[in-house]
């Protein structure tokens, strides 16, 4: 999976939160098992030395596609419908 996948669905898990907020993913719990090495993160930047690597601090805010960024694809246990914008 490329990067700029990784970063659509970062933008997606982090930044749509406001607009779904009847959608309430607070842990991993939410979703299909296994879920690789996604973790809960409070804040994520781009590392300055490397763009292609994302930094993050462990917290309770949004889902990051852990260390190496390359873990499976999130499968929420819920089934939601197509979103009209």
């Amino acid at each position: 999976m490329n990067k700029r996948v990784v970063l659509q669905w970062f933008f997606i898990l982090c930044l749509a939160n406001p607009i779904f907020g009847q959608v309430k993913l607070t842990d991993l719990e939410a979703f299909v098992q296994p879920v690789g090495n996604w973790v809960l993160a409070n804040k994520v930047e781009m590392d300055a030395l490397n763009p292609k690597i994302l930094k993050f601090e462990l917290g309770n805010d949004c889902f990051v596609n852990g260390v190496n960024g390359k873990a499976k694809y999130l499968v929420s246990k819920d089934e939601y419908q197509d979103i009209e914008c």
